[in-house]
């Protein structure tokens, strides 16, 4: 199952390899290059197998991204495992699918407030105006507690 959205993380190990497919099959013939441990990877999709394939060498669970990004640079768009086999390849510290469009809200529905202060010459708060000075609340300052 592919789905598109924003996904970044970390690399866990040393010599972690982007390939041209979401597979390890055909070993180097399909690894673009490799990278080292603790860079920052970002990616547009996101693989998750949902169906064995032998002749690809993936399993269900295993987690690959489409990675645009690493370490702050563009990269020649691939595939990075994410994880593989069981085995934690890059840590996702974002995992953000695409989603459906949220529900629009009728205007009726939406609350909007706003609240300024009116200071003195003191720099001391005297009142509020909410609402976008429809109504205005003298303020009562806290009573400090008994010391005691």
């Amino acid at each position: 199952m592919e789905q598109t959205g924003i996904f970044e993380g970390i690399i866990i190990g040393a010599n972690t390899k982007l390939r041209t497919e979401h597979s390890i099959a055909g070993g180097n013939a399909t690894v673009v290059a490799s990278y080292g441990k603790d860079l920052k990877v970002v990616a547009d999709k996101k693989w998750t197998c949902d169906v064995a394939d032998a002749a690809k060498l993936v399993q269900v669970g295993d987690v690959w991204m489409h990675v645009t990004h690493i370490g702050g640079i563009n990269v020649v768009d691939g595939w990075m495992a994410v994880k593989h086999h069981g085995a934690a390849i890059v840590n996702l510290t974002v995992d953000l699918p695409d989603g459906e469009i949220p529900p629009v809200v009728p205007p009726d529905r939406v609350v909007v407030a706003s609240l300024t202060l009116d200071f003195n010459a003191d720099h001391e708060i005297v009142g509020m105006w909410v609402n976008n000075g429809q109504e205005w609340v003298p303020y009562n300052p806290a009573i400090e507690p008994p010391v005691g």
